[in-house]
């Protein structure tokens, strides 16, 4: 008795079963590559967010802790506009350095730091960048070193106001100044409106694939404005930079 031989596969029955592999495998790969896709959307629109959310921040935190140092720097806070929504800024805050590993290292600490903010060409656009120099020299709105906070911005605006804009009478159309300079105003501003674009994969999944601006504003009330009028009547002569 003959044994029937093992039956292979035919041509078809092949090429049917390559046919279902090859579906099969496209339909994995399409799915990991969504996966990774929209992972990466996520993790690049959520650091554009937290991105701005902290360079705003940053700016804030200096310009809540402005200063004008009596007879010595009072007219070293200044602010202006470079055109296209730019704004540069110098001014010297209570805060202690930041940047500068060096002095972090060997622990020393200043009551006030050099700094300020401006927006410098890159290969993303425009890109935010912080000055810092430890202590207060000659030239307080000058020198010290500049550190990357953001990249991709789109836009950097400040806007001061001599009052609180909410008050009866205020209009922050009309009342906002988009440079200012102490030894002019012989004061700080009382706000200042921060507003900062960047840009970003939009968190449409239709449009997931899109650069969208994402637009951050801060307000900051500053400390109580030194006026170098008070200072020379009080000194009795006459205000530091005249």
């Amino acid at each position: 008795m003959r044994r029937p031989s093992p039956r292979g596969f035919t041509l078809i029955e092949v090429l049917v079963g390559a046919l279902v592999l090859g579906i099969f495998i496209s339909f994995v790969y399409g799915a990991v590559v969504s996966a990774f896709n929209v992972r990466g959307v996520v993790q690049a629109t959520t650091s554009a967010m937290t991105g701005g959310t902290v360079a705003v921040e940053v700016v804030a935190r200096d310009l809540e802790n402005a200063f004008l140092v009596p007879l010595k720097g009072a007219d070293a806070f200044k602010a202006v506009d470079e055109g296209g929504d730019r704004s540069r800024i110098d001014f010297l805050t209570t805060l202690d350095s930041r940047g500068q590993q060096e002095i972090a290292r060997r622990m020393l600490r200043s009551d006030v730091t050099e700094t300020g903010y401006r927006l410098r060409q890159g290969d993303r656009g425009w890109t935010l960048f912080r000055r810092e120099q430890f202590g207060v020299d000659d030239k307080p709105l000058e020198g010290g070193d500049y550190y990357k906070v953001l990249a991709g911005v789109k836009e950097f605006r400040l806007d001061f106001f001599e009052k609180d804009p909410s008050e009866e009478g205020g209009d922050e159309e009309k009342d906002a100044l988009r440079e200012w300079d102490a030894k002019e105003k012989r004061k700080l501003p009382r706000s200042v409106k921060i507003t900062l674009a960047i840009e970003g994969f939009s968190t449409d999944p239709a449009r997931s694939d899109e650069l969208v601006e994402y637009r951050f504003t801060r307000w900051v009330v500053l400390p109580g404005a030194f006026d170098t009028e008070k200072e020379k009547e009080a000194a009795g002569g006459n205000p530091p930079g005249n």
